[in-house]
C-alpha cells in the first residue's frame, strides 16, 4: 500500500507554511491508511470503531481517500496550488509594478526640473532682451 514519496520533490525548507501543513496531512493519511490496515488484519477495527465513538461521540472521519480515487487526497507539492505562493508571486509583481511606477515618476520629476530651467533661462532671456531693447531705443 506504500505510495511513491511525494514529500521527496520539494525541499521542506522550501515549502511555504500552508505548503508544510498540506505535506503533514498528507504524511498522517498514510500512516492512517497502515494502522487501519493493520487494525482490519488483526480484527480491531469494530473495537477501534467503538472506542473513538465513546471517545468523541462521533463515528471515524476517514480522510485516507476516496474510493474511486486511491490517491486524491495525496496530492503533490505543487506550487500552482499553494495560496501563499500565489500571494508571493502577486506581492512580486505589485513590487515590481511599483518599481517601475516610481522609476516612471522621477525620469517625470527630472524632465519637470529641466523644464523650469530653461522656463528660468528664457525668461532671464526675454527680461534681457527687453532691457537692451529699452536702452537702444
Amino acid at each position: 500500500m506504500a505510495h511513491p514519496s511525494l514529500s521527496d520533490e520539494v525541499p521542506y525548507k522550501a515549502l511555504t507554511p500552508y505548503g508544510k501543513k498540506r505535506r503533514t496531512l498528507r504524511e498522517h493519511r498514510e500512516e492512517l491508511r497502515i494502522a487501519v490496515g493493520i487494525l482490519d488484519d488483526y480484527g480491531l477495527h469494530e473495537a477501534f470503531e467503538e472506542e473513538v465513538i465513546e471517545a468523541t461521540g462521533n463515528s471515524p472521519f476517514w480522510l485516507g481517500y476516496d474510493v474511486d480515487e486511491p490517491d486524491a487526497m495525496d496530492e503533490p507539492d505543487d506550487p500552482l496550488t499553494d495560496p501563499m505562493l500565489a500571494v508571493q508571486r502577486d506581492m512580486t509583481e505589485e513590487r515590481e509594478s511599483l518599481a517601475r511606477l516610481i522609476e516612471a515618476l522621477e525620469v517625470r520629476r527630472r524632465d519637470q526640473e529641466r523644464l523650469d530651467a530653461l522656463q528660468l533661462d528664457l525668461e532671464r532671456a526675454r527680461m534681457f532682451a527687453e532691457d537692451l531693447a529699452s536702452r537702444i531705443a
